[in-house]
């Protein structure tokens, strides 16, 4: 979705209004955060504590894992350009990757089998609630219930490969975990051997593939944080430059099994589930607490202040889960006049547990060819 010109304003303002200021003020805060790309995936982001450099590539359409920083409160984003340095991988890293970029090729075309269908209920929502007055027809909306009942099929195929995806990550966090305690474990031998006169330190083998900055890094964005806690970062465009729109992300205040809605239109609007109406000032956001039972559908109405009282702006559509959170953005039609809405919706999942390692309690904590994978039952 490409930025508007308004749009660009409204989250400017909305910006400035949350102290994103370039200087910071000295603080120092302790924060997790999680990042999102408004309109276009940013590549190579990182941030960096001394000699440290924690690298993320920021998507639109899911938050990065979670960060914890600990330093000033005003924090830069920077973009690094990598190099590869030639190493060794252990087999059971190999094997991860190689499953990695398995699940990753599977998920791809299924992702952009459900942007279409997305953009095909968003297109038809648009159009023939335009020109029905806010009303959609019987024909419409089977049309609509044929593309939704679509989208569940592969949005369920999805999460299965997500699912999958989140265990293979934390294999193999485990593998490089092991691999890393062995090689300090290694060098503090050695040196511990060669202060003592026992001989020589062994030639170094061969590393194990890694990258490294290769060239300075650029300053791309930054923001303030109001205060120590969890956030949500939310990455826009704004020329050839991005600023970053902070939501807090206290504990429970947008709980998985809920959707929030953040209203970046310059109008007050109202969200409808059933009998229940909240009403969303302009720049404002709610949250819904689980609209509907688990594992069924909740459709939600988006109404905008019309002529005749409010009207019906955008249907939203929505399969409910207790162990995922929907965050909307509701955003303007740059058409004049026009009563109807556009939303930009990003699903989380909560994070799987914790993979058990079979082997953790061996002499070696667990680096074996099974290390880090789950118990086979």
């Amino acid at each position: 979705m490409k930025p508007l010109f308004s749009l660009l304003a409204i989250l400017a303002v909305a910006t400035l209004a949350l102290a994103q200021s370039e200087g910071g003020d000295g603080r120092k805060v302790r924060v997790q955060f999680r990042a999102l790309s408004f309109d276009e995936p940013i590549l190579g982001a990182a941030i960096i504590e001394g000699k440290k450099i924690t690298r993320m590539d920021i998507s639109p359409n899911m938050f990065t894992q979670e960060q914890t920083y600990v330093g000033s409160s005003n924090l830069t984003f920077y973009s690094v350009k990598l190099k590869e340095v030639k190493e060794e991988a252990s087999q059971e890293v190999s094997e991860t990757h190689g499953r990695i970029a398995r699940l990753a090729a599977k998920s791809k075309p299924l992702s952009e089998a459900l942007a279409k269908l997305q953009a095909e209920s968003n297109a038809l929502t648009l159009s023939k609630g335009e020109r029905g007055g806010g009303k959609i027809s019987k024909f419409d909306q089977d049309k609509l219930d044929q593309l939704y009942a679509e989208m569940d099929g592969v949005s369920k195929q999805i999460a299965a490969i997500e699912a999958e995806l989140a265990k293979e990550q934390q294999i193999l966090t485990s593998h490089l975990q092991n691999a890393q305690a062995e090689k300090a474990a290694a060098e503090k031998k050695k040196k511990e051997e060669a202060a003592k006169g026992k001989g020589k330190p062994e030639a170094t083998p061969a590393a194990t593939t890694k990258t490294v900055p290769s060239e300075p890094p650029t300053p791309i964005a930054s923001c303030n944080f109001a205060d120590n806690g969890k956030y949500l970062l939310l990455f826009f465009k704004d020329g050839d430059k991005h600023r970053i729109l902070v939501l807090d992300d206290k504990e429970n205040a947008f709980p998985y099994g809920s959707i929030q809605y953040v209203n970046l239109t310059k109008k007050a609007i109202q969200v409808r589930y059933g009998s229940k109406v909240s009403e969303i000032p302009s720049q404002g956001r709610t949250v819904i607490p689980s609209p509907a039972t688990d594992e069924t559908y909740a459709r939600g109405e988006i109404l905008t202040p019309g002529d005749d009282g409010y009207q019906l702006g955008f249907a939203a559509r929505t399969f409910q889960q207790k162990d995922v959170r929907t965050l909307f953005f509701v955003t303007p039609v740059e058409t004049e006049g026009s009563h109807l809405v556009q939303l930009k919706g990003v699903e989380e999942r909560r994070p799987a547990d914790p993979v058990l390692d079979p082997n953790a309690d061996t002499p070696k904590g667990g680096n074996k060819p099974n290390a880090g994978k789950a118990p086979t039952k």
